[in-house]
């Protein structure tokens, strides 16, 4: 009984290769018969059953001769493959099959073993895989906690278990959450990535944002996940609040209160930090003035001040709130030029023909005094003709300035299109927000002469403080 059960398998197996060897043989002779149509004479023809001999074409782990060692750093994708960017040697990133990571999460250093081949078309192409994680790049990852339904459906479950689903798409892998430190199914967490255990890593809740759905939680997500600081230390609070109480003085200073001086800025605008000013002077000469708020007064070099500044670099704008780069008594004190109010400035007054060509410029500390907080779509309806009475009553005392100053970015704008100067007319949305903070509606930014303006000046400003330094 026992060999009859045998020959009947070994029957079975012979006729299922029989089958494969009769389906290789009748496409290689389909192979041979194209050829033979092309002309192409040959003496004698070795085929060779394979696919584009790349992903299919390296199995094992040994390194062959057509093989390079190498080093990089590994960027994941969503559906598991990824690349390596190689910090010496060939310019290309190289392709990982997602069976091939080892492991490798995004912005690991990785050792790699990689070749380049032609596929079926002539495409050059890579292929590599990792056979080291040199460097861990990320400790910690954001997301939100969810339930393991493959572990709520288990019989032998004892209790629930919980998955971090990350918010970055590049992150592949989904951890098992091994401490929630208290965050329930839905919280947006901040978890500490093990990865000295098994595979897929497991990790620890670290940081609670709240639930994943509010404002709040996203807006402290956003600003871990980029490592943006938020706070100031006691010594960096207390050095702004000395310097920013300091009293104005006029020395080595030029004191520029009897100018017409004037921010223009969106209607959100958190901070005012820049200021123009028109004069037309004899011979039909123009005197633009372009003042910025003189920072490096009050962040002195090597303070725990300026180390704050210099680890952020720049303040961070969201739709209803601002990150500053400066604590708020500089920020919104003493570094923003508030109207009426003195404040102490880095000015750039440049001098132009009556065509708009540059003839002079000069840098110079001073203390200006803005006469009005002026407002893009305000201006926009004085240029047009539309303002209401309250409005012009607003703008009242600059609005002499502010016509000349049309007439001058008029200038400098024929000017820019015969120099051929790039206009990159781009559509930017605005989010307009209820009371509450919610948002209601996105609308298209419109962009009007008064933004233009601004735009135009500055650009000026930049091209002649650069000629000058």
């Amino acid at each position: 009984m026992k060999n009859n059960r045998t020959k009947k398998a070994f029957s079975k197996f012979s006729k299922r290769n029989t089958h494969k060897r009769r389906g290789k043989e009748k496409a290689a002779a389909e192979l041979m018969r194209a050829i033979a149509e092309t002309g192409v004479g040959t003496d004698s023809l070795k085929l060779i059953s394979s696919h584009d001999r790349g992903r299919r074409g390296r199995v094992s782990d040994k390194m062959r001769r057509d093989e390079i060692l190498a080093r990089g750093v590994f960027s994941s994708s969503r559906s598991g493959f990824g690349f390596v960017t190689l910090e010496e040697g060939y310019d290309k990133d190289i392709f990982i099959p997602e069976d091939k990571t080892g492991g490798a999460l995004e912005g690991d250093l990785v050792e790699i073993i990689y070749h380049v081949y032609n596929d079926r078309y002539g495409v050059e192409k890579t292929e590599g895989r990792v056979i080291k994680i040199v460097e861990y790049g990320r400790k910690t990852v954001i997301g939100t906690v969810s339930e393991d339904l493959r572990f709520r459906y288990s019989k032998k479950r004892s209790s629930t278990k919980f998955i971090l689903i990350p918010d970055d798409n590049k992150f592949s892998v989904t951890l098992v959450i091994r401490e929630t430190s208290g965050a329930e199914v839905g919280d947006k967490v901040e978890a500490f990535v093990d990865r000295s255990g098994k595979y897929p890593p497991e990790c620890e809740v670290i940081r609670n944002f709240g639930k994943t759905d509010s404002k709040e939680a996203n807006y402290e997500a956003i600003l871990a996940e980029c490592e943006i600081p938020v706070d100031f230390s006691k010594e960096e609070l207390a050095e702004a609040a000395f310097f920013a109480a300091l009293p104005l003085s006029d020395d080595g200073r030029v004191r520029c209160d009897k100018d017409v001086i004037f921010t223009i800025d969106g209607i959100g605008a958190k901070d005012l930090d820049d200021a123009v000013s028109l004069k037309k002077l004899k011979g039909g000469i123009w005197q633009l003035g372009v003042h910025i708020a003189d920072v490096s007064y009050y962040v002195k070099e090597r303070t725990h001040l300026d180390r704050a500044v210099m680890a952020r670099g720049t303040s961070v704008y969201f739709t209803d709130k601002v990150v500053p780069m400066l604590p708020p008594s500089l920020s919104n004190g003493a570094c923003s030029l508030n109207p009426g109010e003195d404040k102490y400035a880095l000015s750039a007054i440049i001098n132009l023909s009556g065509e708009g060509d540059i003839l002079s410029c000069r840098v110079e500390p001073t203390v200006i005094r803005s006469r009005v907080r002026g407002v893009y779509s305000e201006v926009n309806d004085l240029f047009s003709g539309t303002a209401s009475m309250e409005i012009k009553s607003k703008y009242k005392e600059v609005l002499p300035s502010l016509m000349r100053m049309r007439e001058l970015y008029l200038i400098l704008k024929q000017r820019s299109e015969k120099r051929g100067a790039l206009e990159l007319e781009t559509s930017e949305a605005e989010i307009l927000l209820s009371e509450s903070g919610e948002p209601v509606d996105i609308v298209k930014r419109e962009r009007g002469d008064a933004e233009k303006l601004i735009e135009q000046f500055m650009i000026l400003a930049n091209e002649t403080v650069a000629e000058y330094l």
